[in-house]
């Protein structure tokens, strides 16, 4: 299952509405209200999202999630210039060239 609230892909969390200690007080005290309501806590089962607890999971082969893997998966480009290299460490060629001229100006000095 995919949430689209965090993009975690994992297996549903079964929560149960409402207060374990509440239906316990509510048994105590009176067996119809405690009755009642632990059939609402029954009929309440929600499956959310493991991380953030939503409860609007969709399956992972649904149009949309595999819309939200594709969009993942494609390397976005915000502008021509991000796609220039730059780093020195990528131009081995140039650090090494740098490296030499550091070296023959030391040795004349």
């Amino acid at each position: 299952m995919y949430c689209p609230n965090c993009g975690t892909v994992a297996k549903p969390k079964k929560v149960t509405k409402g207060s374990f200690l509440i239906e316990v007080f509510l048994w105590l005290l009176f067996i119809i209200p405690g009755v009642i309501y632990s059939l609402w806590r029954l009929t309440t089962k929600a499956e959310v999202c493991p991380k953030c607890g939503a409860p609007n999971m969709i399956p992972s082969d649904s149009p949309k999630a595999l819309q939200a893997f594709n969009a993942a998966k494609k390397p976005r480009r915000t502008s021509s210039r991000s796609t220039r290299v730059t780093s020195r460490m990528a131009r081995p060629d140039i650090a090494r060239d740098e490296r030499a001229k550091k070296k023959k100006e030391t040795a004349a000095a």
